[in-house]
């Protein structure tokens, strides 16, 4: 025989005996051991320990009842008396493996798994189904399958299994998986079996793991540990992927994502959720988030403002509307932080480029007549002020009809009655008198109607009172009075001037 020859058969040796090996009861024990109770960490490995003693423990009882020996109904009697004598001691709702070794804690999917793994170690048949959340196992399936029941747990029947679905189905919803043609276009079976665990029928032991990992996950995601629900993911998906694990991971984002409405970890995973279907809501939330992360910080600077435009600008690259809609709400914040800076200019040069980017939009133009309003304050000459105002209304059209914006055109008319009849200057303070008088009847829901009005028709009283005409004095304020009944001042006013002859 040649040298190859030995090398060959030697291989051949080898790789049967690894093979012998990789199979024997014990190393498949520990193996499935492994992969229902994870983890490399000291603890992990000691409950995997002590739960490999359990069961070495409890095969060494069902060989002293020569359990091999007896016929299948028999056989799974004392199986089942094995378990529930010596493991399962309490019911608690998604139990893991490891509370059951070592606390006896158990529920459905956990006592299924520790059944699984004893038939496994017995060379016994069986099959793994799931029913909702929960796995069941059934016994010799060849021979028609008897299902073990696990004392103490809910009842798993058709009831529970609708209901489970319709509750799915809203979790599914809520998230927003699903775009809405599809549930328009689909049965609620098709919906529940494609998003929970797709055409998978039964169950493999790796599966099995998963699925238990995955429940811990929703275990935790229920507590609201966001980061314990994302790592019993990663573990489930490791063993094997489910479509639920999307499911179930998109709504941690979502929970993630509005932790806060100004972190950094909480943008991380809305951008995540854009990502992974861009447009509404969540376009709607990140356009959201860059104004409150510009409004939350104390020391804002146009630097700040600019390199968070660019970050999300860089993000938004690739979708025209999702631009579009950040371009505005940075010209607006622009605008806000020179506004609080007083600085006129800029804010009129951004609040016009947010005007002509959206000139139809009526909440920009309630923005646009507030800011411009703001400049006007400090303006206190009655001329300067009609000069901007008749130039902010030919640029700004919208104007004409806003009644925040002709307030301050009617404080300003109002000034210019008061100057020219307190010069005593009949014909020009007659003039504007009118003028003023045609714009108050138009703009009665204005704030500050009543100081103008007042403010007008007195300035004329006075001025009939300086001519030694009480008589017209007193009927301009009884006008004032009859536009303003509520006025105690012009009332006041009235009564005063009754007494003059």
């Amino acid at each position: 025989m040649t040298a190859l020859h030995y090398l060959l058969s030697f291989t051949c040796f080898f790789l049967s005996a690894t093979s012998l090996i990789a199979s024997s009861p014990e190393q498949e024990l520990e193996q499935h051991l492994t992969l229902l109770i994870p983890g490399n960490g000291p603890e992990a490995q000691s409950a995997r320990m002590y739960a490999q003693q359990r069961i070495g423990e409890s095969m060494d009882r069902l060989t002293k009842r020569k359990i091999h020996k007896k016929k299948a109904k028999k056989a799974k009697q004392i199986l089942v008396e094995e378990v529930e004598t010596h493991f399962l001691k309490h019911y608690e709702a998604r139990a893991s493996m490891q509370g059951l070794f070592k606390e006896g804690n158990f529920d459905q999917t956990s006592a299924t798994a520790l059944y699984a793994i004893l038939m496994e170690y017995l060379d016994w048949p069986y099959e793994l189904r799931v029913v909702g959340m929960e796995v069941v196992l059934y016994y010799d399936p060849l021979a028609g399958g008897e299902r073990i029941e696990i004392t103490q747990c809910p009842r798993l029947n058709t009831t529970s299994e609708t209901q489970f679905r319709s509750a799915y189905l809203d979790f599914v919803r809520f998230v927003g998986h699903l775009e809405t043609t599809v549930w328009e276009n689909s049965t609620t079976d098709d919906i529940f079996t494609t998003n929970y665990l797709g055409a998978t029928a039964t169950l493999s032991v790796t599966q099995l793991a998963s699925f238990s990992a995955m429940r811990q996950a929703f275990k935790a995601y229920e507590k609201r540990a966001w980061t314990a629900a994302q790592d019993w993911l990663l573990r489930s998906r490791q063993l094997y992927r489910f479509p639920v694990q999307e499911v179930l991971e998109r709504a941690v984002w979502l929970q993630l994502a509005n932790a806060e409405s100004s972190g950094y970890e909480s943008l991380f995973y809305l951008w995540k959720l854009w990502e992974e279907r861009r447009g509404t809501p969540w376009q709607g939330e990140l356009i959201k988030r860059f104004n409150n992360n510009i409004v939350a910080r104390e020391a804002v600077s146009v630097w700040q403002i600019d390199s968070l435009y660019t970050d999300f600008q860089r993000r938004f690259q690739n979708d025209v509307d999702a631009q579009v809609q950040l371009k505005e709400m940075y010209y607006l914040q622009r605008a806000r932080f020179h506004a609080q800076e007083g600085r006129a200019v800029p804010v009129m040069n951004f609040m016009d480029s947010l005007y002509h980017l959206r000139p139809g939009d009526t909440d920009i133009q309630d923005v646009l007549a507030g800011m411009l309003v703001w400049t006007l304050q400090p303006v206190r000459n009655f001329s300067d002020g009609l000069e901007r105002i008749d130039y902010y209304q030919k640029r700004y059209p919208f104007l004409q009809n806003n009644v925040l914006f002709q307030d301050q055109h009617l404080y300003y008319q109002a000034e210019r009655v008061r100057h020219f009849f307190d010069q005593d200057d009949y014909a020009n303070g007659w003039s504007h008198w009118l003028t003023f008088k045609t714009l108050s009847e138009e703009v009665k829901q204005a704030p500050r109607f009543a100081s103008w009005v007042s403010t007008a028709y007195l300035s004329i009283s006075n001025y009939y009172l300086r001519q030694g005409d009480p008589h017209s004095a007193r009927g301009y304020v009884r006008r004032a009075a009859n536009l303003l009944p509520n006025d105690d001042y012009l009332q006041h006013r009235v009564n005063l001037l009754q007494r003059y002859r």
